[in-house]
């Protein structure tokens, strides 16, 4: 009966487990897919506000929920993982946006005689002359990865107070570090170390909620925990200015953490209900299991998506922050369909290579 039991106990374990990774893909899935209408509604009023305020600290938060630093041997080891996994993609990517570059004419006339080309692919990480300009993530995420191992193996064994302590200065060190930065005409850390910083303050967050099963306590007051998330949200994200943790801009970092937080709780719920609802946990979850290529390519599919607009609008070339909110939507579909069948098609090809 006893050996029973625990059978049954250890399937029952395995089951909560998957639907929890289903969560987590989930989350991601939504994630990008706010990043993407992020990036298609720039700078367009309360839309682009609240989309900011968290869907960034999302993707940190969501990478320390599922980092695990005791699966590696060594710290060379877990320096090669990250280095094959983050900057191999990242260079990649890179060389995919100035392969198309050079085959666009009207994006390869001047691109090359930009002063600032050099600066932003070896400084800032941010390649927006090649249409990859969202890649500066992966380079941001790469150092937030080490940066959080570092020390969460320094504080590992301490207690809770050292913890909350550690998150704070995260979060105060990561809004005050720009501020040292005192090159004329430079102004920031190069490869993203200071976005770095406020990143692996979300991450920290991300791994001590797996850690303390903060998400589990909610239980059955989910309902009224995301009504509470969803106030807390609406005020923090509209009291608070525009965020960009890519330009590692906060404005009021207290507003900043407590709009993000509220917006993450609020994705997890949410993501936890639609693991429910096979078809859509189904699709979901394929989107988030593949976040990194998307996130990698959607910038450049906006870019084509944007350029094919003003060729068949016949009016020249239209600003993006002049496309209505309505057809951002619809190029956001349109763009999502592009970025899952290219990630079924890499697939494909990448298992039929493996084949031969």
């Amino acid at each position: 009966m006893a050996s029973e039991l625990e059978a049954i106990n250890k399937i029952e374990g395995i089951r909560i487990q998957m639907s929890r990774n289903k969560t987590i893909d989930i989350a991601k899935a939504i994630g990008i897919i706010l990043v993407i209408m992020e990036h298609l509604v720039v700078y367009q009023g309360r839309a682009f506000t609240l989309i900011s305020a968290f869907s960034m600290p999302l993707f940190f938060f969501l990478s320390g929920y599922c980092f695990d630093s005791k699966r590696y041997d060594s710290t060379v080891q877990f320096l090669g993982k990250k280095f094959k996994t983050i900057i191999v993609p990242y260079l990649g990517f890179l060389t995919l946006g100035l392969v198309i570059t050079l085959v666009i004419p009207a994006w390869r006339e001047g691109c090359f005689d930009s002063p600032l080309l050099m600066r932003s692919i070896f400084y800032y990480a941010q390649p927006e002359q090649f249409h990859m300009g969202q890649i500066w993530f992966l380079m941001a995420l790469f150092w937030a990865q080490i940066l959080f191992y570092i020390f969460e193996r320094c504080i590992r064994a301490y207690g809770t107070t050292v913890k909350v302590l550690f998150v704070i200065c995260s979060i105060y060190i990561g809004q005050a570090i720009n501020g040292l930065i005192v090159v004329p005409e430079i102004y920031r850390l190069p490869w993203k170390i200071d976005s770095a910083v406020m990143g692996m303050a979300f991450m920290a967050i991300g791994y001590y909620f797996k850690e303390y099963k903060v998400f589990e306590k909610f239980g059955t007051n989910k309902a009224f925990i995301f009504a509470i998330a969803v106030m807390i949200f609406w005020i923090t994200g509209n009291a608070n200015e525009c965020v960009n943790l890519c330009d590692a801009v906060y404005s009021d970092v207290v507003l900043f953490i407590m709009a993000a937080m509220s917006g993450i709780i609020c994705t997890y719920i949410v993501s936890d209900v639609l693991v429910q609802v096979q078809w859509i946990s189904k699709l979901m979850s394929y989107i988030g299991r593949n976040t990194l290529v998307i996130f990698g390519t959607h910038s450049l599919a906006i870019s084509l998506v944007v350029y094919i607009m003003n060729k068949l609008s016949g009016m020249g070339y239209i600003a993006q922050v002049n496309i209505p909110f309505i057809i951002c939507v619809l190029a956001m579909m349109i763009i999502m369909v592009i970025e899952i069948l290219g990630v079924w098609g890499y697939g494909k090809l990448k298992g039929h290579v493996r084949k031969r």
